[in-house]
């Protein structure tokens, strides 16, 4: 074996003229040095820079193929070796190198035989000015042969089905991928048409994407579905493309395709959780709200009438409180079921939330026929065929329950012009039946009569401070921790005619119009520190908190007000809160900042309400002499499930301890939200789970139940607990105005 390395000398180059000769590990298969050494010659004449090494025997053959060169030139006939043995080595070792016989004299026929055997070119040695050029065409030829393995290796283990036609459809290649997506085995598929694999309700697609292709045109990521070996319908994105031939003409064209039936199903389930509650399948909030602004778009256009049916569950609560929130779920479900079965076809009905529901009845004949109803009608026909589902007991943990709603209607056009009125008006008829008795139906008076309803109620407000009808009633505010009643919030209500109590939503609206809430609010107050006071004389010192209002806040005399009234009642001022909004604190300026920072001078405490629903800085935040930091009842609603609404709630709990505030949470209704305020170290709350608003006495009573259970402890761990005769709704505050002192 001799090696024959590159030399320094250099002969003009006819290859690669423009660069730096091309490296090439060449393998000489020859007896003749001075032969090699004119090959070696001509390869560099050609522009490479060649590295050889020469044998001419099998053995030394064998042991250079290891070597893995570029190239072998190889004489055709040796002593003790030849050509055809050299690639019949090639072949057995499995090796893909070019190789080039170069002979001094070789016959047709013989060169015809190497070239079967795998043979690259032929060349006469007396004959060599082709010698580059065969070396750089077996290269290409390589080179390419590589790319199109690796693009056949690609193609065929690709995830994606990749199947090739001619221009009528019919199969002419199909992969592994394609295997897997489709269910058929390659043998099955090919020369079928394509139309094998298209439902008979996608079969008119087939046309235009045939005519696309004979254009030149590619298909890209189109969405349709296919059919499986099996009979199963998949979603796939396919794109085709033309497929031409040397020569360019279109001989047919190739689709790569994916199954994306696990993503259409995924969109399909978002989609449906966006518009749907999870636990009953209604149709969320949301979505009714764009159907009724959709239905009353309608109604405008063709001149009909649009029904809202708004129906709440009564004393719920006991249910979730005596087997738990799993079998709250359960009936939930199960009335979810049979409100949607009272409903018509044509109707959307809706879960609000909670234990409330929505009932949309659209495109009703403004005026009855023989055949319809007339709105209210249809209305009442949906509300009692809901009683009646009720009726019949759901049973749960072999436990018969009775349940009854409370049911609100308001039709459009004639007790309200709008969606929110329609909303606000049928909530309002509910709260009304829920005032009467349990599974009652209040239909929403007429926009003429809500009128006369408005001016009779002014009437009675301007004479309701000298009749004695305000009344304050109380929700206890307790220490998460220890479960003691530490604490009330003071919420206005009006005595009726017929004795019922009004909430604030009703009447404080038009006592801001008639210009009463400067005397309402004076009233609020020297009520709430009377109450605080009399609580106090007999050893039952509780917080006492009254809201301000935004207008209150810019009156120039509050603080005196306020702190006359405390004085007055002899109350301990750090036993009264004043509780403003979130906004109202931060809009008021550097006037309302002077007015809080007065009442904390004077001994009075402070609370921020509201806190996240506004706009606040921080930095003004942590310059409010604020105490306590009240979270909005809105961020624990989708605590502990929610884990956006669990984040943003540890955020305020830790904000309020960094400003050296008391984190108060707002709406605390279930165990596992006070659990996981505890845990938060949260440290005050109110809410449903903890009391209703109360009367003074049963506030009394509560404080000695609490008492009487922590072994006379005074304000002990403070149970849920039911009052006896609740004044009031029992639904707690539905409605949270802020255009007055109190709620």
């Amino acid at each position: 074996m001799t090696p024959l390395l590159s030399s320094t000398a250099r002969l003009p180059r006819t290859l690669n003229a423009s660069g730096p000769p091309m490296p090439l590990r060449v393998l000489i298969v020859e007896d003749q040095p001075a032969d090699a050494a004119l090959l070696l010659d001509e390869l560099r004449t050609a522009g490479f820079d060649p590295v050889a090494e020469c044998v001419d025997s099998e053995s030394e053959y064998i042991a250079q193929l290891g070597s893995k060169p570029d190239v072998i030139l190889c004489d055709y006939h040796l002593p003790q070796f030849h050509a055809i043995r050299a690639l019949e080595l090639l072949r057995v070792q499995g090796l893909d190198v070019p190789l080039i016989i170069v002979s001094g004299s070789i016959g047709e026929e013989v060169a015809v035989a190497c070239m079967q055997r795998g043979a690259s070119d032929y060349l006469l040695k007396d004959r060599l000015g082709r010698l580059g050029q065969a070396v750089e065409q077996a290269l290409q030829r390589k080179r390419s042969e590589a790319v199109r393995s690796r693009l056949a290796a690609m193609v065929e283990n690709s995830d994606d089905a990749i199947i090739g036609m001619t221009l009528d459809g019919v199969v002419t290649s199909w992969n592994q991928g394609a295997e897997r997506i489709y269910g058929y085995r390659t043998e099955e598929a090919m020369g079928k048409p394509i139309t094998f694999l298209v439902p008979p309700s996608r079969l008119n697609e087939i046309a235009d994407i045939t005519e696309q292709i004979r254009r030149g045109n590619h298909v890209d990521h189109f969405e349709t579905s296919r059919l499986r070996k099996d009979g199963t319908e998949i979603d796939i994105s396919m794109s085709i493309s033309p497929l031409g031939d040397a020569l360019g003409r279109l001989i047919g064209s190739f689709t790569i395709a994916r199954d994306i039936t696990d993503r259409i199903r995924t969109e399909e389930q978002l989609a449906f959780l966006a518009y749907h509650d999870r636990l009953t399948g209604l149709v969320n909030r949301a979505r009714f709200e764009e159907e009724l602004e959709a239905a009353l778009a309608r109604a405008r256009r063709h001149g009909r009438a649009v029904g809202v049916v708004y129906l709440d569950l009564d004393n719920f609560k006991l249910v979730n409180d005596a087997l738990g929130h799993r079998a709250g779920d359960e009936l939930l479900r199960e009335i979810s079921g049979r409100i949607a079965s009272a409903a018509r076809g044509t109707d959307v009905v809706a879960r609000h939330g909670g234990d409330e529901f929505l009932i949309l009845l659209p495109d009703l004949e403004p005026e009855g026929t023989e055949e319809t109803n007339d709105p209210m009608s249809a209305a009442l026909a949906v509300a009692d065929r809901i009683h009646q589902l009720l009726a019949a007991p759901v049973v749960l943990t072999d436990t018969d329950l009775y349940v009854s709603a409370s049911v609100g209607i308001s039709v459009f056009p004639t007790t309200a012009p709008d969606a929110t009125g329609l909303l606000a008006n049928a909530d309002a008829a509910m709260y009304r039946s829920k005032e009467r008795g349990p599974g009652r139906t209040v239909v929403a008076p007429p926009r003429g009569a809500d009128s006369m309803n408005r001016l009779s109620l002014a009437t009675s407000l301007r004479k309701a401070a000298e009749e004695d009808r305000w009344l304050l009633r109380y929700q206890p505010i307790v220490d998460i921790s220890t479960g003691k009643l530490v604490g009330v919030e003071a919420l206005v209500r009006l005595r009726g005619p017929d004795g019922e109590e009004l909430l604030p939503g009703t009447f404080l609206p038009i006592a801001q119009e008639i210009g009463l809430m400067e005397q309402l609010g004076d009233w609020v107050v020297a009520e709430a520190c009377r109450q605080a006071r009399e609580w106090q004389d007999v050893g039952r010192s509780l917080l006492m908190t009254v809201n301000l209002s935004p207008p209150e806040l810019r009156r120039r005399d509050v603080l005196r007000v306020v702190v006359g009234e405390v004085e007055a009642a002899g109350l301990d001022p750090s036993s009264l809160v004043i509780e403003v909004t979130e906004s109202a604190a931060m809009m008021g300026g550097d006037g309302a900042k002077t007015i809080l920072e007065g009442f904390h001078d004077h001994g009075l405490r402070v609370a921020i309400d509201d806190f996240g629903t506004g706009y606040s800085s921080l930095s003004r935040l942590k310059q409010l002499p604020a105490h306590i930091l009240k979270i909005d009842r809105s961020f624990l609603s989708g605590v502990p499930e929610d884990p956006d609404a669990a984040s943003v709630v540890t955020a305020i709990i830790e904000l309020a301890r960094t400003l050296g505030m008391i984190p108060l949470a707002e709406g605390v209704e279930t165990v596992e939200q006070k659990t996981f305020l505890q845990r938060r170290r949260c440290t005050l709350g109110q809410g449903w789970l903890f009391g209703r608003p109360l009367a003074p006495e049963q506030v009394t009573a509560l404080w000695d139940l609490a008492s009487e259970r922590a072994g006379g402890r005074p304000g002990g761990f403070l149970r849920p607990v039911e009052p006896d005769a609740p004044s009031g709704p029992t639904v707690g505050e539905p409605e949270r105005p802020r255009s007055a002192l109190v709620r």
